[in-house]
């Protein structure tokens, strides 16, 4: 009667967990492109003197350009409600039937290095620009001018994301997860039963499940992040593929965002920067990615397709 008391609880508890982790991952991965998309945004976005920053007139007309070289017949300009948003990528967010909301980042607005103050910038996040000496000197020289890009490294970020945008992954991702606590629900209920876990003490019914769901989650993540390595190299290259003048501007990018996290490396105070990136300029991650794509290789494919039509032209 015990035994039968505990498999019913046990199975109770599994659709009781199923069912919440589902409901956390359709929030968490679905949410910011769908009925949380606004909220998304809000978190993301820049502001200026307390008021969201505006999309200036240059970065409009980028938009536009980049929008007709992505989707030529169609894609209108209207379905696009770009904003300016903080760090140094884009927070883009895309769900079906909905506005494509494209952040790009705040220092697109600067034309020329003379623009860029880097006095009360914050890097990554929360360590706020020391004050210019003789030592660090270059070091902020470099932090400024790679925060300032040319017209085609602009427009590679912005037709990087139109295309992503096209594309929603986060479906795919959201769908996997999905997959995963299931699996993890319906692993740990038939343990339960080959094992009569019922039977057994508490704390080694626990580590049992323990166990299950940390592998399921462990292989969802690192499943999820040889997709993602995938998916931004194919990305990049697809943007590439539009013209020279993209993959000029991808190299552009990702050049600048390596000199600017070297620069950060040094700039950050008690050696917090060399916690963050490696000598390349990438950011650490482990075997299972907790960052972005490494940037020295988004660069590389970038190069690759600039090295193509090189190779045009000379045949």
């Amino acid at each position: 009667m015990i035994g039968r008391t505990g498999s019913i609880l046990s199975g109770g508890l599994s659709i009781l967990l199923s069912t919440l982790g589902g409901l956390g991952v359709i929030t968490i991965l679905s949410g910011p492109h769908t009925f949380l998309q606004e909220h998304a945004k809000a978190v993301f976005q820049h502001h200026t003197l307390g008021l969201p920053t505006p999309v200036t007139v240059k970065m409009a007309t980028i938009i536009s350009e980049a929008a007709a070289d992505c989707f030529p017949t169609t894609k209108s300009t209207e379905s696009l409600a770009p904003y300016v948003c903080y760090g140094e990528e884009a927070k883009s967010f895309f769900g079906k039937n909905r506005p494509l909301m494209l952040g790009y980042p705040y220092y697109f607005a600067y034309e020329t290095e003379d623009q860029v103050d880097v006095s009360n910038m914050v890097m990554a996040g929360k360590y706020k620009m020391p004050q210019v000496t003789d030592e660090n000197a270059e070091l902020i020289e470099q932090m400024r001018r790679s925060l300032c890009l040319s017209e085609d490294a602009r427009r590679f970020l912005v037709a990087r994301e139109l295309i992503r945008g096209e594309r929603k992954r986060y479906r795919i991702y959201t769908f996997m997860a999905l997959g995963s606590v299931l699996a993890a629900a319906m692993a740990c209920n038939m343990a339960h039963q080959a094992l009569r876990l019922s039977k057994k003490n508490r704390s080694v019914r626990w580590s049992i499940y323990s166990a299950i769901v940390c592998a399921l989650t462990g292989t969802f993540f690192l499943l999820k992040d040889r997709l993602q390595l995938i998916d931004e190299r194919s990305l990049d290259t697809a943007v590439c593929s539009l013209g020279e003048p993209y993959a000029r501007g991808g190299v552009e990018f990702y050049t600048k965002m390596l000199q600017r996290h070297l620069a950060q490396r040094h700039l950050m105070p008690d050696n917090k920067g060399t916690k963050l990136y490696n000598l390349k300029g990438d950011i650490y991650s482990g075997i299972i990615l907790t960052g972005p794509t490494p940037v020295t290789q988004r660069k590389k494919s970038c190069e690759e397709q600039l090295q193509l039509f090189a190779d045009a032209k000379r045949s």
